[in-house]
């Protein structure tokens, strides 16, 4: 294993051993692996590099699907520390984004409340009769 990764790898243990706060302690044990993910990340991008390079195109294809993978990964583990281990940091980017745009819940209920405005009159219409019956 390369020596950053052990580095990273003992700061996350060293974070352990301090926090007493589970709720803390899980954000911070994420946050240590995402140290992991960037630091792959940055390592498959030099090798894409290297290996264009190189002439070595069919490598470089798989190594690009490996960053794929691993930038996944990053947006896995911050959706985790956002909406599972500490919601209300998701609320407020939300209310930072404007219309809720960074939580993917309300990114999709967007467009059903806009497709419901686009509704013929004699629908809407309809709709209220129905509502009064």
């Amino acid at each position: 294993m390369p020596p950053a990764i052990d580095g990273i790898i003992k700061e996350g243990g060293d974070l352990m051993g301090e926090v007493e706060d589970k709720a803390v302690l899980n954000v911070g044990i994420i946050a240590a692996a995402q140290a992991v993910e960037h630091y792959e990340i940055t390592r498959y991008g030099a090798l894409i590099a290297w290996a264009r390079e190189l002439g070595h195109g069919e490598d470089a294809t798989i190594l690009a699907r490996n960053l794929r993978e691993e930038k996944a990964a990053d947006k896995t583990l911050t959706a985790m520390a956002e909406r599972r281990v500490n919601p209300g940091s998701a609320r407020r980017a939300g209310r930072r984004a404007g219309a809720g745009a960074s939580h993917p819940r309300r990114a999709k209920a967007k467009p059903q409340r806009a497709a419901a405005t686009h509704r013929k009159p004699a629908q809407k219409k309809k709709k209220a009769a129905r509502r009064r019956a």
